[in-house]
C-alpha cells in the first residue's frame, strides 16, 4: 500500500482558492503553498519522491481517471494552526477559511444603504472558527493587493455563510457554539452600512431606585456621548411629561408605582437613540446590618464565628420591635474559592470572570469543548472527572493544549463540504 504524506507541511493547512479557469489546486498531492506530499511504502516504511507540481502524477491504485494531471494551480490565501509568515493578519489557532462574497456595486445602484464603492470588486473571506473576516482588495488580474480587518471588534460566533442581499446589505448565518446541536445562539444577522452620522450613545442614571413617596429622583444624561463628537440635547419622558434640558433632570413621584423614566438623545444632525431606566415608588428599601463578635477580620479553620444581622424597614418595622419576624430574613455565606492567595482573590475580584475561564474565552477551545455538554471533544467536566485522581493531570493536559492529541475520546467522523 502506498500513502502520501507530507514532509514540510506538517502543520496541516487550510486555503482559499481562486478558480479564473479550469485547474487542478493540490489535493492530496498537495497542500498550502503548493507544499508536497511524498509517498510513504507502510510495507518497506521508506519514503518516496514528492510530487512534482508542474508535472503531479496520480498513481494511486484506487485512481479511475487521469493519472498525469494538470500543473497545481497557486492557492489564494493559504495558512496553518499556527502563525503564518504569508498572511499575519489571520491569527493561529483552529482554523476553518471559508471564502465569503465579492462584492460588484453595480448591482445595487440605487440602493441608499448599499455598501460604497470601496467595496467594489473586494472578497470578503472569513474563518469559522477563528471568527474574523477579511477584506480582500485585488487588481483586474485578480491578484491581492491588499488585505484588511473587516468588523473586527464585533465577536462572532462561528459564521458559517454570508452574502450581500438584494439590498445592498450584508447578511452573516452564526453555527453557534456546540457542534451538531440546535443551538441557542445561532443567529441570522445583519450589517447595514452607515456612511454618514452615527447615532449618540445615551445613557441615563438615576439618584435612587427605589423609595417611599413622596420620592425625588435626580436624573442625569451626562454620561451620554456622541461617536462623531456632535453636540447633543436631551428629552426626559416621565408619565407622559417631557423635559428638555443639558443633563440633568429631577422629577418628584407623588403616587406609588413602578415607572420608566425615558431618555432620547438627539445629535445636531437629527439622529436619535433612547434609553430608559425603572423606578419604584412607594417603598423604601430596607437598612441591614451585620455585626461579627470577635475577630471580623480572620477566621482559622475549625473556629466560628458569632454574628447578628439586624433589619430595619420604613414601611414593615424591624427584626428589633419583632414587626419583621426571623424567618423572613434569609442569611447566606459565601468564601473565596482562591484560599489564603490575596493575589489571586484580588485578581477574582477585578475581572467579571475567573482567569481560566476567561483564556478559554478568548481563544478557540470552545470551538471543540463545551463546559457541561459533549461537542466535538469532550466536556470540561469529563475532563476533570477522568483526570481527577492523576498527579501528573497538570503536566499531561498542558502538553495536550499545546501540542495536540487523539483516540483518548475515541474517534469522531467529519464530513467537510465546500459549496
Amino acid at each position: 500500500m502506498l500513502v502520501m504524506i507530507a514532509l514540510n507541511a506538517a502543520h496541516g493547512y487550510d486555503e482559499v482558492n481562486q478558480a479564473q479557469k479550469p485547474g487542478y489546486f493540490g489535493w492530496p498531492l498537495f497542500v498550502g503553498g503548493n507544499y508536497a506530499y511524498a509517498k510513504y511504502d507502510f510495507e518497506s516504511k521508506t519514503i518516496g519522491a514528492k510530487a512534482d507540481a508542474n508535472k503531479p502524477m496520480n498513481t494511486s491504485p484506487n485512481n479511475t481517471g487521469k493519472t498525469e494531471l494538470p500543473p497545481v494551480s497557486p492557492p489564494f490565501v493559504w495558512y496553518p494552526y499556527a502563525e503564518s509568515p504569508d498572511f499575519p493578519l489571520v491569527k493561529t489557532g483552529g482554523r476553518n477559511a471559508m471564502a465569503g462574497p465579492v462584492y460588484y456595486s453595480e448591482n445595487f445602484k440605487g440602493k441608499a444603504e448599499a455598501f460604497p464603492d470601496y467595496f467594489d470588486g473586494k472578497l470578503l473571506m472569513y474563518d469559522w472558527m477563528r471568527n474574523w473576516m477579511r477584506l480582500v482588495t485585488m487588481n483586474e488580474k485578480g491578484a491581492i493587493m491588499d488585505i484588511e480587518p473587516f468588523m473586527e471588534n464585533i465577536q462572532f460566533n462561528n459564521t458559517i455563510d454570508m452574502a450581500y442581499g438584494p439590498d445592498g446589505k450584508l447578511y452573516t448565518l452564526e453555527y453557534g457554539t456546540k457542534w451538531f446541536a440546535q443551538n441557542m445562539d445561532a443567529r441570522l444577522s445583519r450589517i447595514d452600512y452607515n456612511g454618514g452620522n452615527r447615532p449618540p450613545h445615551a445613557e441615563l442614571k438615576a439618584s435612587k431606585v427605589s423609595g417611599a413617596i413622596p420620592l425625588t429622583v435626580n436624573f442625569s444624561a451626562g454620561e451620554s456621548s456622541d461617536p462623531d463628537g456632535d453636540a447633543v440635547t436631551y428629552e426626559l419622558e416621565i408619565k407622559g411629561e417631557v423635559q428638555s434640558g443639558a443633563t440633568d433632570f429631577n422629577y418628584t413621584f407623588d403616587k406609588p408605582g413602578i415607572y420608566h423614566p425615558k431618555l432620547t438623545a438627539t445629535d445636531s444632525k437629527g439622529s436619535k437613540s433612547t434609553t430608559e431606566v425603572t423606578i419604584i415608588a412607594g417603598n423604601e428599601p430596607p437598612v441591614i446590618d451585620v455585626t461579627v463578635s470577635g475577630n471580623p477580620d480572620y477566621f482559622l479553620p475549625g473556629g466560628s464565628v458569632n454574628y447578628k444581622v439586624s433589619v430595619t424597614d420604613k414601611e414593615d418595622g424591624s427584626t428589633t420591635d419583632g414587626k419583621i419576624a426571623a424567618v423572613r430574613v434569609l442569611t447566606t455565606l459565601d468564601f473565596h474559592p482562591q484560599g489564603y492567595d490575596m493575589t489571586k482573590i484580588a485578581q477574582g475580584h477585578q475581572r467579571s470572570e475567573l482567569p481560566g475561564k476567561l483564556l478559554i474565552a478568548e481563544s478557540d477551545c470552545k470551538s471543540c469543548h463545551l463546559i457541561d455538554q459533549k461537542s466535538a471533544g469532550p466536556s470540561y467536566k469529563e475532563v476533570a472527572k477522568r483526570y481527577s485522581k492523576d498527579v501528573k493531570a497538570t503536566d499531561v493536559l498542558s502538553n495536550k493544549i499545546m501540542n495536540g492529541g487523539s483516540g483518548v475520546w475515541g474517534k469522531l467522523l467529519w464530513l467537510r463540504t465546500r459549496s
